[in-house]
């Protein structure tokens, strides 16, 4: 039964593990069909799309997923018409939160999220109930790493890793960038903050330099922020794990500390 029990927990982990790249996978295929269709299917002339093109890589969708998701963007395959949608309420322990997604069915979306916020105690609000109690900027999401081209022809682009600290020093001298800071949970990840109408120019002057961006985004960054117990901190992550697991939702803010 021992063995037995140790398969089950293996499998287990392996079916959260598929489940966890799954929900990935369709958020990345997500922003690579929206910023196809508002932009164009080459990431040459679209920054959106090539931004868009290395988050999917970063988190190893594979190439033909990638090219299907701009196919459906560009309207060569048929496609559901997504949108960027903000939503606003409080979780538990009436904590506010800002959520981001991409969806196809608003509907669908915000039922979805208002019960995840009713069954933890929280409450989905209208347009504005807690966006006051942030502070708006522009955050880009940089990977300490350089992609060298091939030399031969066939072989894939290679990733080289970056000093952290020298690429923070090399991204100081950009125009325009307001602050930088090393991501706590994620090693060789750099978040850049500027202003939210220059978030494509710094995008492009990042990658200009030679370093990979795999995410531009507006931030929201709470005004008082609020201090919260042990105990309640696992309270508001299982929460924030909830909203994430989501495959409409993007990104989420809180003022929990």
């Amino acid at each position: 039964m021992a063995g037995h029990s140790h398969w089950h927990n293996i499998q287990q982990a392996k079916g959260k593990a598929d489940a966890k790249r799954g929900i990935l996978f369709t958020k990345a295929a997500q922003q690579v069909i929206l910023a196809a269709r508002e932009g164009g299917g080459d990431p040459n002339h679209n920054l959106s799309l090539r931004i868009a093109i290395d988050y999917a890589k970063s988190v190893n969708m594979p190439k033909e997923n990638i090219e299907r998701a701009i196919k459906k963007g560009t309207g060569e395959d048929s496609s559901s018409q997504l949108e960027k949608v903000v939503y606003e309420g409080y979780g538990p322990l009436k904590i506010p939160f800002i959520v981001s997604a991409i969806t196809d069915n608003k509907n669908r979306t915000v039922n979805e999220l208002r019960n995840i916020f009713s069954k933890a105690g929280g409450e989905l609000g209208s347009i504005g109930s807690v966006l006051w109690q942030f502070t708006e900027s522009g955050r880009i999401t940089v990977k300490a790493t350089k992609i060298v081209p091939s030399e031969k022809f066939g072989e894939a682009d290679k990733e080289v890793s970056c000093d952290v600290d020298e690429v923070m020093l090399t991204l100081m001298e950009i125009t325009n960038i307001v602050d930088i800071e090393k991501n706590e949970h994620e090693e060789g990840v750099i978040y850049v903050y500027t202003a939210t109408n220059l978030l494509a120019q710094v995008s492009q002057a990042i990658r200009e330099v030679g370093y990979q961006v795999i995410a531009s985004e507006h931030h929201f960054e709470a005004n008082t922020p609020k201090e919260v117990t042990e105990k309640e901190r696992e309270t508001v992550q299982n929460f924030l794990d909830t909203l994430e697991e989501h495959q409409d939702v993007q990104s989420v803010w809180h003022s929990a500390r």
